[in-house]
């Protein structure tokens, strides 16, 4: 397994401004699908609110897969990501 300097090297980092100004789309569209997930920086969201979230999702992640599996998305939603020009 990559440690985690390697992944922090390697994930893709977005930056929230940017996105919102219409920039970066590719880069955004490419880490949904080659990655599933990427680093959001300069976004308007809290220390607190951030250290929630990952502390949800680590409780989330160590469920035994039978608790997790009801909860996929459907195969028509996975991976579905959309831009408009």
């Amino acid at each position: 397994m990559d440690s985690p300097e390697t992944l922090k090297t390697a994930l893709p980092q977005l930056d929230y401004q940017r996105i919102c100004m219409g920039l970066d789309l590719k880069q955004l569209a490419d880490a949904c699908r080659d990655w599933g997930f990427f680093e959001l920086i300069n976004h308007p969201l809290s220390t607190n609110i951030c250290e929630h979230l990952l502390n949800q999702m680590k409780i989330f992640f160590s469920l035994p897969l039978s608790e997790k599996k009801p909860l996929n998305a459907p195969p028509i939603i996975t991976g579905a990501f959309m831009i408009e020009n």
